[in-house]
């Protein structure tokens, strides 16, 4: 029925503009809150990074949420360095239940339902359970007695939705704060999130998004568009494909909302090698001006294309300004440097090139190997 009015809601572009509108208020407000309500409060964890170390190849159990997400090199990654058996529903499919942020007791009954049916049926007890979730959708309790039957497990979470998700909507038990009382460590993909879990007495690790360069690598094929798009059609990004189109700019989009649909992962590579620019729009919901980490961050450059997004603090640690990745702040500012862009292929060039070494030092496969030292493995 939530479901429904959503799309209701969102097939009226008025109606859709106030959703969005109220979404981002929503998010940045509380944002800003927990902000300030960590801003004068000391980390209780002082960081060690001499834990003792095993050379043992680690077990590992791996709830994850987003099967293509998982599936663009994690996987492959946690699969080099350990041995891995991961989350599957009752049928056979990827990932956890979820019904819905607002359906928290279903999804945590399922979950905890099939958590221990998986990890009874594993012939050695996992060393570490690893995920990519919520208070909402796994619960506290679950962890609890995750670590009342398996003491000697080290239990992890990777956050990656800290800027909007830590807390849910106000309140403080719900997002991924709320698992805080049952883990050994968290790794967050916004870096001002690790002294919140730090001051919360909880291991915290900055922990960027990477790719993998044998999904995502340069192919010697003809550029065939402009500017390339993948990602669903929400907040500013109509507004940006829209006045690129006015310019005259051969622009090619897919993702949910848009009329080619979604890309497969299998064809994100060759489409991002057809184009001479790919868009990047990193807002976090209906925001225009609040942005967090995606994955396009390193499979565009892996790719060896060059790559045009919201600028992000947190990206840019990484990425230089206008050398690896140019980074735009508002719609204006986009439409004008992808045009001079494109009336500009040495340089075009010369930020593919760089681009693509430095993705090469942002693979998951680096990033899994500094995890699981983190861990305290040896790999």
């Amino acid at each position: 029925m939530l479901h429904q009015l959503k799309n209701k809601i969102k097939s009226n572009e008025i109606t859709k503009f106030i959703y969005e509108k109220l979404q981002c208020s929503i998010v940045l407000s509380q944002y800003k809150i927990i902000q300030k309500f960590y801003q004068y409060k000391k980390p209780k964890l002082i960081l060690n990074e001499n834990i003792s170390k095993v050379t043992k190849r680690p077990n590992i159990f791996y709830l994850g949420t987003d099967e293509l997400q998982d599936k663009s090199g994690f996987l492959q990654a946690l699969k080099v360095y350990s041995d891995l058996t991961y989350f599957t529903k009752k049928d056979g499919s990827y990932g956890s239940y979820s019904f819905g942020v607002l359906n928290r007791k279903k999804n945590i009954q399922a979950n905890r339902k099939r958590l221990f049916e998986l990890l009874l049926n594993m012939e050695t007890a996992p060393d570490i359970l690893l995920m990519q979730t919520w208070e909402w959708r796994i619960g506290l309790e679950t962890l609890k007695e995750v670590r009342k039957r398996y003491p000697s497990m080290k239990i992890v979470n990777i956050a990656m939705d800290d800027r909007h998700s830590y807390w849910l909507y106000g309140n403080r038990k719900r997002g991924s704060a709320g698992l805080i009382p049952a883990l050994d460590c968290v790794f967050t993909t916004s870096s001002e999130a690790v002294k919140w879990y730090r001051t919360e007495g909880c291991q915290a690790y900055f922990y960027p998004l990477a790719s993998d360069e044998e999904i995502f690598k340069p192919l010697n094929v003809e550029k065939i568009y402009d500017v390339g798009f993948v990602g669903a059609k929400y907040g500013i990004r109509e507004s940006i494909v829209q006045r690129l189109i006015d310019k005259g700019i051969k622009v090619k989009v897919y993702g949910n909302g848009w009329p080619s649909g979604r890309l497969p992962i299998e064809d994100t590579n060759l489409f991002y090698n057809q184009c001479k620019i790919v868009l990047g729009v990193s807002t976090i919901l209906g925001c225009s001006n609040f942005t967090s980490m995606k994955l396009r961050d390193f499979d565009v450059p892996m790719s060896g294309s060059v790559y045009v997004t919201n600028y992000n603090e947190d990206t840019a640690r990484i990425f230089i300004e206008d050398k690896e990745i140019v980074y735009y702040k508002n719609i204006d500012e986009c439409v004008e440097k992808v045009e001079n862009l494109l009336h500009n292929e040495k340089k075009l060039e010369e930020i593919r090139c760089a681009a693509f070494e430095k993705a090469r030092k942002n693979t998951y496969k680096i990033r899994v190997k500094d995890l699981l030292n983190k861990l305290g493995y040896l790999v």
